[in-house]
């Protein structure tokens, strides 16, 4: 899954003709707690509200629904949002001229308490955070003036990890200097090792590129990349191999290995909106525009042709795309000029060039409802739009599709707009922060919010601390007998015909340990506590369910990175 950003966008009202689709708001009032005493085990109910030092927090374990939501007061707008460790860590930063630097585990009971925080004390703007996929690794980068004149702008990136305790790895301050624009950008690859700074240079109209060690901070490689005006948007493969850049003249696609343009082409005539798309390893990409969007392959030698045209309404335009980091669907949200409070939704089967989801959305009211984001799982087979809204709450502004079905298996209306989303390579966690108010209309405060999409064997209620513990819920059927499966390192490769009967298992058999039996209650979820009494901050558990009745493993599994 690559993921998408965008730099300086100015938004066009467009829009769309499409079938009406309502959605109520999911209401959540209270969620329930497991907790374990000498007398067993306990249900605790809880309201959904909890009052903290800035903001309030909303929780529910409710499948398919908000896992939690930590809401502004006021003072701060949520902007930005990374989701890393496998789904586990949120990773945000929040404010105004100053603001914080904060981590949550995503199985947190108290969201008010952060895992970790830095006060950023100095003005800066232009915020982002981004977040590895399955590595330790969170970067933020800001731009802080730099001297007391305040007349220039610099680029101030910071690698932080889950056990930083608020203080980061290193900090590397850029070069370039910036009068009054939001043109810096930062992409981090899905395992953390490569980490790239984006500059944008006025004066020779060039996008300076910056590979930086995650290890040191220290340079790896730099180069201006000719993208004759402010990038639009630019998005990293997952390896980390390939960097693509779309200004509205001109689209580059940068090698980072040789640091090298493998593609370079100017955009007359073809009108930029940000949609941008590489598959994992880089070897597929795509550009939409007006009327149409492009699919490149990359040859043997690195070199990029045009592989696929796709051509759409004349008067609909593409927006986001992503492509799945296996290849194999291209996910496109579009809208249509003359139309603006609607969005058509579509995805393309790569090996047969064939539509599989075709899907128009349409709302009311005066608002322009603009995809914002848009990310697909690393097969394919689900994707997550989050959008500014339209005025007559027609069409929910975080949505999650299977490409099997038209509808939505998680929708929710927030109060304003998406700003940013980070979806889990699996399609189990969604990460969303949100405006307090439509894009569009002035004001601030907003939300940050974690989904749990779909059926997941395993969850983890309560922060995974070094000394403390959690509960470790088991969906099974109510009645089922099952076990939970521990290791301490993944298998180098899925296992078949293993000791536990049926399906893949993705626990490295040679640090795995078995905790007891437990039953699923009721609620079709068996609870089973799990120390972390001894456990040394940084340690990662993985957890694979086991049904005893069906004689086989879960379909996915749960990372557990031990917190300070």
């Amino acid at each position: 899954m690559s993921r998408l950003r965008s730099l300086g966008f100015v938004a066009t009202a467009f829009g769309l003709v499409g079938t009406q689709l309502a959605l109520a708001q999911t209401q959540h009032s209270h969620r329930t707690l497991a907790t374990f005493s000498d007398g067993g085990l306990q249900l605790v109910q809880q309201q959904s509200n909890q009052p903290s030092a800035s903001g309030s927090v909303s929780l529910t374990l409710t499948p398919e629904a908000l896992r939690w939501r930590f809401t502004s007061d006021g003072s701060w707008i949520a902007e930005s949002i990374g989701l890393g460790d496998d789904g586990a860590q949120v990773f945000t930063e929040r404010g105004d001229l100053s603001n914080s630097i904060e981590l949550r585990s995503s199985f947190g009971s108290d969201l008010a308490d952060v895992v970790w925080s830095n006060e950023q004390t100095q003005s800066n703007f232009a915020r982002q955070v981004v977040s590895s996929e399955s590595g330790d690794v969170h970067v933020s980068v800001h731009q802080e003036y730099t001297n007391a004149f305040q007349q220039y702008r610099h680029a101030v990136l910071r690698k932080w990890s889950g056990i930083a305790n608020g203080v980061p790895d290193w900090t590397y301050s850029g070069s370039e200097n910036t009068i009054n624009s939001a043109h810096t950008g930062v992409a981090v690859s899905q395992d953390g090792s490569t980490i790239v700074l984006l500059e944008y240079i006025a004066s020779t109209l060039t996008t300076k590129v910056t590979v930086l060690d995650p290890a040191t901070g220290a340079v790896v490689a730099e180069t201006p990349v000719g993208t004759f005006g402010a990038p639009g948007g630019y998005t990293l493969s997952d390896d980390g191999s390939t960097l693509m850049i779309a200004s509205t003249l001109k689209l580059v696609v940068v090698d980072l290995a040789t640091v090298s343009v493998a593609y370079e082409d100017f955009l007359t005539g073809q009108p930029q909106y940000g949609a941008l798309a590489l598959s994992a390893d880089g070897g597929l990409a795509a550009n939409g525009t007006r009327g149409k969007f492009t699919l490149f392959t990359r040859d043997a030698q690195g070199a990029y042709a045009v592989s696929f045209v796709q051509n759409v309404a004349p008067n609909e335009y593409c927006r986001r795309l992503d492509i799945s980091g296996d290849g194999s669907t291209l996910v496109a949200g579009l809208h249509h000029e003359g139309n603006h409070n609607g969005m058509h939704l579509f995805a393309l089967d790569l090996a047969t060039l064939e539509p599989v989801f075709d899907q128009e959305l349409d709302g009311g009211g005066g608002q322009l409802c603009l995809i914002s984001e848009l990310e697909c799982s690393y097969n394919g087979q689900r994707f997550a739009v989050g959008s500014w809204g339209d005025e007559d709450d027609l069409i929910p502004e975080v949505l999650v599709y299977s490409i099997a079905s038209t509808e939505p298996i998680l929708a929710d209306s927030l109060p304003g707009s998406v700003l940013d989303l980070d979806f889990s390579a699996d399609g189990s966690h969604l990460a969303v922060a949100s405006k307090g108010t439509h894009a569009s209309v002035w004001g601030g405060g907003g939300s940050f919010s974690l989904y749990r999409v779909g059926n997941v064997s395993i969850t983890v209620d309560g922060a995974p601390r070094a000394g403390g513990a959690v509960t470790l819920e088991h969906h099974l059927r109510a009645g089922t007998q099952g076990r939970i499966l521990v290791a301490t390192s993944l298998a180098p490769a899925p296992i078949e015909g293993h000791a536990w009967g049926n399906g893949l298992l993705y626990l490295d058999p040679a640090t795995l340990v078995e905790l007891p039996d437990a039953t699923a209650a009721e609620t079709d979820t068996a609870y089973v506590p799990f120390s972390l009494a001894t456990a040394t901050p940084g340690t990662t558990y993985y957890l694979q369910g086991y049904d005893e009745v069906r004689g086989g493993v879960s379909r996915d599994y749960t990372t557990v990175t031990v917190l300070p």
